[in-house]
């Protein structure tokens, strides 16, 4: 839904998984792309003592920063776990590409990788405005603080199925919200995302689906 979960139930679901002696799997793959403010702590920072031990696990990807064909992610362990996930990374997976990790590691290091997510936050900030111009101020949108997608919500289901029918007919590819619910009858929506597209082509899917919605309405 887009949300973003604040700094204190961050700090009590760190205090909660402490209590219970359980793992906490943070997937902070998209964090770099806040918009309204600057990033929030992640909790594996928030719960690492001086020693770096705490109940998080922290995961990421670099499909999202950088592209998806670069197939590389990345976790930060407490010390303790360090040696038993390598070796089980050793038993379960193949190598990594070794000379594509180092050239990554010269971009960052160089600060080229920072350059280029500030570059890309702001291009997709400019995506996400031309989506909520073309969509209109009486169009509800939830999230957008953060990430790479908006959620429109809608009233029915057959709503929802209809307007995924007739994108498709002329080319436009909507993802309906109903279909990310683990229960069969989920909220009807649509989960609108705009990274992987021009502001042309958001004029022209964002223009049918607001005359559309008008129709609906």
């Amino acid at each position: 839904m887009g949300a973003t979960l604040s700094m204190a139930r961050r700090l009590a679901l760190i205090d909660r998984a402490r209590r219970r002696d359980a793992w906490i799997i943070e997937d902070d793959y998209d964090s770099e792309f806040r918009y309204a403010s600057a990033p929030l702590s992640a909790m594996q920072g928030l719960a690492a003592r001086a020693d770096g031990e705490g109940p998080v696990l922290y995961v990421g990807t670099f499909s999202k920063t950088m592209y998806p064909g670069l197939r590389l992610g990345y976790v930060v362990l407490p010390p303790a776990l360090v040696g038993p996930m390598r070796r089980a990374n050793v038993r379960q997976f193949r190598e990594g590409d070794y000379v594509l990790q180092a050239a990554l590691a010269e971009f960052m290091h160089g600060g080229g990788y920072a350059r280029h997510v500030a570059r890309m936050r702001r291009l997709y900030a400019r995506r996400q405005q031309c989506l909520r111009d073309v969509l209109g101020t009486g169009t509800r949108l939830i999230g957008g603080a953060a990430g790479l997608h908006v959620v429109l919500p809608l009233d029915t289901r057959d709503g929802e199925r209809r307007l995924v029918a007739a994108a498709a007919e002329r080319g436009i590819a909507l993802a309906p919200l109903s279909g990310y619910f683990m229960r069969p009858r989920g909220q009807p929506g649509l989960v609108l995302g705009y990274a992987n597209a021009t502001e042309a082509g958001i004029e022209r899917a964002g223009g049918w689906l607001a005359r559309r919605l008008r129709r609906l309405r």
